[in-house]
């Protein structure tokens, strides 16, 4: 049998840690730990099942979040408080505008939600943009009304609803997505 890392023939050391059935699930215990010392992999990059293995140790790292983490909160932030001011400010005889703007920003919601799913730590980005998101419709709709003295009307719950839904759903399928994929 060959180790798949190091390619040196072995009989007896080559363990099997992760999902990969045949050759391709044996290895040296040394050769992967120091794959999983450099690259910092905690699942097999095959089949995408974790490293099993009572000694292997992992480094306890913390994700880093990048510029663009930041770059991608600050844009739903943004985002969010322009369509909870517009949702406000237009004229309540325009309501197809309304929910066309609704709209509008949900299908930018989704983008930003989806280039987060692009970073190195999807999970964090992507909480961070639903986070962003949830905070600034809430308090741009909340302060504008106060500020303006307009009365709260199903039209402004029915888009704050929608809101609540597409950030809802996101991260359901964030998560139910990396159950199924597990990094």
């Amino acid at each position: 049998m060959t180790c798949r890392i190091c390619l040196e023939e072995s009989e007896s050391d080559l363990v099997s840690t992760c999902g990969c059935l045949g050759s391709c699930a044996l290895v040296h215990l040394t050769c992967l730990q120091h794959w999983v010392d450099v690259s910092g992999a905690h699942c097999c990059e095959i089949c995408c099942q974790p490293y099993k293995h009572p000694s292997l140790v992992f480094a306890n790292t913390r994700p880093k979040l990048s510029l663009c983490h930041y770059v991608l909160a600050v844009s739903s932030y943004v985002a969010a408080i322009v369509q909870g001011l517009s949702m406000i400010v237009l004229d309540p005889s325009h309501l197809v505008f309304l929910y066309l703007v609704v709209f509008a920003y949900q299908l930018l919601f989704l983008l930003l939600h989806c280039v987060a799913r692009l970073t190195p730590v999807p999970d964090v980005t992507a909480f961070l943009v639903s986070l962003s998101w949830t905070v600034a419709i809430t308090l741009s709709v909340g302060i504008s009304m106060f500020v303006l003295g307009s009365p709260f009307d199903l039209h402004i719950t029915l888009c704050l609803t929608i809101n609540l839904v597409s950030v809802v759903s996101a991260q359901y399928t964030m998560a139910k997505q990396d159950v199924s994929h597990p990094a």
